[in-house]
């Protein structure tokens, strides 16, 4: 867990691939059914992204019942301001280069100068 830019999703990639490990985008609906999947391969499941309410929800809900199934542990990944500000303003900069924005232009404002 832990904000946008991070580096939490390079340390998922990181884990899946040391720990043999399929990673679950947490914003999937269906995290537990992945889950079951997964452990039928006999890979670790790794959830990463998504917001920090809909993980408590996935740990807290007794609909889930995933704190009485599964045993987990949780990494939040803290970056200073400074170090993460920078971060993002490069992903932005990559992204304008890229032309991201143009591509966003066209699909919302069309005819936008």
């Amino acid at each position: 867990m832990g904000a946008t830019g991070t580096g939490e999703s390079r340390l998922s990639v990181d884990l899946a691939t040391h720990f043999r490990g399929q990673i679950i985008n947490s914003d999937k609906m269906q995290v537990v059914v992945y889950i079951e999947k997964i452990l039928k391969t006999q890979r670790v499941p790794i959830i990463d992204g998504g917001s920090n309410s809909y993980i408590e929800k996935l740990v807290e809900d007794l609909v889930f019942m995933f704190k009485y199934k599964y045993d987990s542990f949780f990494i939040w990944i803290d970056v200073e301001q400074l170090v993460l500000n920078r971060r993002v303003d490069m992903t932005v900069n990559q992204m304008v280069k890229a032309a991201l924005v143009d591509e966003m232009r066209q699909i919302f404002i069309p005819d936008a100068d």
